[in-house]
């Protein structure tokens, strides 16, 4: 016999499969073909970036039967859903922390200035782009990237695409990117991100990480302390 929480979660599952099952529909409708899912970057050989590997997988790959388009989609689950830009970066301006940022995190676009907080989306793309079709051939620049977000609230189940994504966006996550592989590379790891989720050591830092440990002591001039 089922217990009364059981049921609950398999009621909440079937309704939000119900709800992508429409929104699968109407973006198939709309001529979006699902071309590939969990689409690993090549291993051999592997992508490279700063002289570090760059493997992943991506959920999702769609082509628009139409007019050959393409965009990588990725699956999220939170129960509340946020846009693909608010997910990968900050405004600059009114970020807390923003003057310890690494410089390579630094951008503008439309003369705004922003933080990169994520690059997962734009190195879909790059490594889409870098990479052979995955059905053979030549890859094509694709046309965007998302979310497809099946949330709690059912009636927020939808594709959520990156619209205002730019060759200027790809260039300043690309940018980003290659800062982070060259300071992996040097042993920098100063300032310290400090709005980490699920931190297990939050409580040792009462004013934070960078105000409570010595730059020296973590080795953030580069090599071992």
């Amino acid at each position: 016999m089922r217990t009364l929480p059981l049921v609950v979660q398999i009621e909440s599952a079937r309704q939000r499969l119900a709800k992508a099952a429409e929104v699968q529909a109407r973006e198939r409708a709309a001529g979006w073909v699902i071309e590939h899912v969990e689409w690993r970057f090549p291993d051999s050989p592997a992508l490279a970036l700063g002289g570090r590997a760059i493997r992943g997988t991506i959920d999702r790959i769609d082509r628009h039967e139409g007019t050959g388009a393409r965009r990588v989609l990725d699956y999220k689950t939170a129960d509340v859903p946020r846009p693909p830009r608010l997910a990968h970066c900050r405004p600059a301006g009114r970020s807390a922390g923003a003057g310890a940022a690494p410089e390579f995190a630094r951008f503008t676009v439309d003369g705004r200035p922003y933080l990169w907080t994520d690059l997962q989306l734009p190195l879909y793309l790059w490594a889409l782009g870098q990479s052979a079709d995955p059905g053979g051939g030549a890859s094509p620049a694709p046309a965007g990237c998302g979310y497809f977000d099946l949330p709690k609230a059912v009636g927020d189940t939808g594709v959520s695409l990156w619209e205002a994504y730019s060759p200027d966006w790809h260039a300043a996550a690309l940018r980003c990117a290659l800062g982070v592989a060259e300071a992996i590379a040097a042993r920098r790891f100063w300032p310290p991100a400090e709005s980490v989720d699920h931190d297990p050591f939050a409580a040792l830092f009462h004013h934070g990480v960078a105000a409570s440990v010595a730059p020296a002591f973590a080795g953030a001039g580069g090599g071992r302390p």
